[in-house]
């Protein structure tokens, strides 16, 4: 192929008209005539095309047709600037323009990785099952070894489905929980799972073992003993503190889960059936968050 078939049949494959190539930079008729073969672009403007048509202009000097390895050249240093600089989004755009190629399929799961991630901390949990789940797709289609990523993608999918069951994560933490490395979290799993099947001594001799530095956890332990002692008193007063922090603190929205569904329901054991049904208000505003 001629210089002139390789630029048009790229044009034409992006869907770009001879205006849009052309911006300021040269003419639509100079265009025509290098598409026709009637005239060679000088280098500075086979540079300019080669930057608009996102290849290297050595894919127009090559006798080779295959653009990808060209597309890759000129690409590839900017998915990687990109991605240092945390604009996932942008370079998961640019990795979408290399097709199948097993580099931009890797930078590709980390990206949709970290944008799920950004999502889910976020509270938009639907939006980041999507990417959660795309991730997954991508680390199946690539021919690395991507079982970590796929990995912490599938954790976190879990954590979301849970959190739409309103169910506990599981106990104890599997190596590739979101949660792996935050010790203090799963300690706080286990009490939540204690407190629900023990009797108050045992979970009180346990909690006593456990010296919690986060404040938010201990206090919804300390509300969780005292529902276990039937002193829905005290527990409301503690789980009304927490729903009262969430305005000011960040917690993630399986600990305001954990928090409301409480909160609900020792309002209805002690026949405080206004603030249970903001409860559940305040619930379902947070499972909203999945179909936003």
């Amino acid at each position: 192929m001629t210089i002139g078939e390789k630029l048009r049949e790229l044009r034409l494959s992006q869907k770009i008209t001879q205006s849009e190539l052309c911006g300021e930079v040269i003419t639509r008729n100079m265009l025509s005539r290098i598409e026709n073969g009637a005239a060679l672009p000088s280098l500075p403007t086979l540079q300019y095309l080669s930057e608009k048509l996102g290849v290297s202009a050595g894919y127009f000097l090559d006798d080779a047709e295959e653009v990808l390895p060209y597309r890759k050249i000129h690409l590839i240093p900017k998915i990687k600037s990109l991605y240092r600089m945390g604009d996932f989004a942008t370079c998961l755009a640019l990795c979408n323009q290399l097709d199948s190629d097993d580099e931009a399929a890797l930078i590709t799961a980390e990206c949709l990785l970290n944008l799920g991630i950004r999502l889910f901390r976020d509270e938009q949990l639907h939006s980041a099952e999507s990417f959660f789940e795309r991730t997954v797709i991508a680390c199946r289609s690539c021919l690395y070894d991507l079982s970590h990523i796929e990995k912490k993608a599938s954790e976190h999918l879990a954590a979301i489905r849970r959190a739409k069951a309103e169910k506990l994560p599981d106990f104890p933490p599997s190596e590739s929980s979101p949660y792996a490395e935050e010790v203090e979290y799963y300690l706080y799993v286990y009490m939540l799972y204690i407190t629900k099947t023990a009797r108050y001594d045992l979970a009180a001799s346990i909690y006593d073992t456990i010296k919690f530095s986060n404040t938010l956890y201990k206090k919804h332990i300390n509300a969780r003993l005292s529902m276990l002692a039937r002193n829905n008193s005290r527990a409301s007063t503690l789980l009304f503190e927490l729903v009262e922090s969430f305005s000011s603190t960040y917690c993630d929205p399986l600990f305001r889960m954990n928090v409301l569904t409480d909160m609900e329901s020792v309002s209805n054991a002690i026949g405080d059936y206004e603030n249970a049904y903001k409860c559940l208000v305040m619930k379902n505003t947070l499972l909203s968050a999945f179909e936003k």
